[in-house]
């Protein structure tokens, strides 16, 4: 499936459609009028629910991607612990 061949369709929108993040939401509802109503929707749906067939059977069930971290860390790494025995500064850093 290439993306010039179903202009139109928000293919991001469908792969969540089919992999089930829209679940319970009314876009999961939208989505499903839109494949049933629009012909380039519903080719679109045709061409991508195979892949995501294929794909799903890899990953157990219930499985999602990790968690985006949300640490106040400028590098966006969560801070480090200092190592056993060794004293911490109030900042969370150990002390040398």
């Amino acid at each position: 499936m290439t993306t010039g061949e179903f202009r139109g369709v928000d293919h991001d929108l469908l792969a969540d459609y089919l992999g089930g993040a829209l679940d319970g939401t009314p876009e999961q509802t939208a989505v499903a009028r839109l494949i049933d109503e629009d012909p380039t929707w519903a080719g679109a749906h045709a061409a991508l629910a195979p892949a995501v067939a294929q794909v799903a059977p890899t990953s157990p069930p219930g499985a999602r991607p990790p968690p985006r971290c949300r640490s106040p860390s400028p590098t966006g790494s969560p801070p480090r612990s200092p190592a056993p025995g060794r004293p911490s500064t109030p900042q969370g850093r150990p002390n040398t």
